[in-house]
């Protein structure tokens, strides 16, 4: 395995902090979770990083709109709804 060298170790330690300061928000817009800027703001605040990362896990993902239940065999579809 090959060593590091000064510069390389730096830019390997800065790539790595910043994709862990990258993690929860990340993790929290994949799982749609509803308050986002919440994990945004627990991560920007650095010593709550944890609690972000927690957050991006706990938060309750947004509601999606429910969808009509599939038809019953023999019977037509129903109209669209009038605006």
């Amino acid at each position: 395995m090959a060593h590091l060298t000064g510069n390389e170790a730096w830019l390997l330690a800065i790539a790595v902090a910043l994709a862990l300061l990258a993690a929860p928000p990340v993790i929290a817009a994949v799982r749609g979770a509803e308050p986002i800027g919440l994990v945004i703001v627990l991560t920007v605040l650095g010593a709550t990083w944890f609690l972000a990362l927690i957050a991006a896990f706990a938060l309750p993902r947004a509601s999606r709109p429910a969808r009509p239940p599939a038809p019953r065999a023999g019977y037509p579809p129903a109209p669209p709804p009038r605006r």
